[in-house]
């Protein structure tokens, strides 16, 4: 196990949940009102709380980030609305949420006014990121420890990942879809296509199914990676689907047969974190390496690779149009990159003093 897997194996602790809503500006020159000068954050005598970023999402505009951290819930980590002004907004109803419970997952749908969590043993809930209201969704579906979320792009419809299983939603009734068979093996990532047609899933051996919403019908179903698949994006128009893995590759696949359409062994560094761009064009992966890499899509090329943190990239979104990268990482911060121009690193947000 190399150090770098070593050093994050001491951030693995229970989870709890912060929003980061990001308000952006277009100028290169705006970002020094909106955050510290880009460097790696130096430590300042500050209590080194467990804290760390594992996953990211965004509105459908691309202008909010959910990041969702692993920290002591001892701490009482309140559920903010981080702006770019700096300031702060506390949502009572979900500190409550989060003072009874363990947030599993988190998920925003698509217009930005709220918010999905999957918490035991509270279930599943919708949070107005508005009012802060939590209404628990009418289901008898209880998400187990470690379960997944996904919201198609209409907002309509919710997976859910059982033991075996994954269960579809009515988002607004809370009225159960169809069932997803997957006996023997738990599903490690999911995501619905463009059009909400499709769903798809990577399972912990490595396969990586796809579902058609409408019947629940398993329509194919290929062996992807040599481990576990860690994250799936569908491509521009859905037809390829892009995946990472534990053995570290990275691959395209046509979303139609499955056929790979190229693909990289990787360095042995398991993969955890993938970004498409709007455009379809670019893609950023990143994991255990720390490093991220910006890949041509059309080409299957390299483009560049960004020096990141020294402890594991866990998430990566495309935001601002594409224009920006957020990657976030097992050491609590965020880290903004010009995708615009030269993937310079831009400035870098420290959530671990939000605790």
């Amino acid at each position: 196990m190399s150090s770098r897997v070593a050093a994050a194996s001491i951030w693995i602790v229970p989870l709890t949940v912060v929003i980061a809503s990001l308000c952006w500006i277009d100028r290169r020159a705006g970002w020094d009102a909106v955050f510290t000068p880009a460097a790696a954050p130096e430590g300042d005598g500050r209590e080194q709380r467990a804290t760390s970023v594992f996953t990211l999402d965004r509105t459908a505009d691309g202008d909010t980030v959910l990041c969702c951290l692993r920290g002591d819930l001892s701490h009482g980590a309140p559920l903010l609305i981080l702006a770019a002004d700096g300031q702060t907004r506390r949502i009572p109803a979900a500190e409550a949420l989060i003072g009874q419970t363990v947030l599993w997952s988190a998920a925003l749908f698509p217009d930005g006014t709220s918010l999905l969590v999957a918490a035991g043993p509270a279930g599943l809930a919708r949070v107005d990121l508005v009012s802060g209201e939590v209404s628990p969704l009418g289901t008898t579906v209880v998400p187990p420890e470690g379960a997944k979320v996904a919201i198609a792009p209409d907002g309509g419809t919710l997976a859910v990942t059982l033991p075996n299983e994954t269960v579809l939603l009515d988002a607004a009734a809370g009225t159960e879809l169809g069932r997803l068979s997957v006996p023997g093996e738990d599903v490690s990532t999911m995501v619905f296509s463009p059009d909400g047609h499709l769903l798809a899933t990577g399972r912990t051996d490595g396969e990586i199914q796809l579902w058609e919403v409408a019947t629940g019908a398993l329509l194919r179903g290929w062996h992807g990676h040599a481990l576990g698949a860690r994250r799936l994006r569908f491509v521009g128009d859905g037809s390829r689907l892009a995946s990472v893995g534990c053995d570290g590759a990275f691959r395209l696949w046509e979303t139609e047969t499955g056929r790979e359409i190229w693909s990289d062994p990787g360095d042995r560094h398991g993969l955890l974190a993938l970004a498409i761009a709007p455009d379809g064009l670019t893609a950023a992966v990143g994991g255990f390496g720390a490093d991220i890499r910006i890949w041509n899509l059309d080409t299957g090329r390299r483009k560049r690779t960004l020096t990141g943190p020294a402890l594991p990239i866990s998430a990566l979104e495309f935001i601002r149009g594409g224009t920006v990268l957020v990657s976030a990482s097992f050491d609590g911060t965020l880290r903004y990159w010009d995708a615009a121009e030269d993937f310079e690193c831009v400035g870098w947000e420290d959530l671990r003093g939000g605790q």
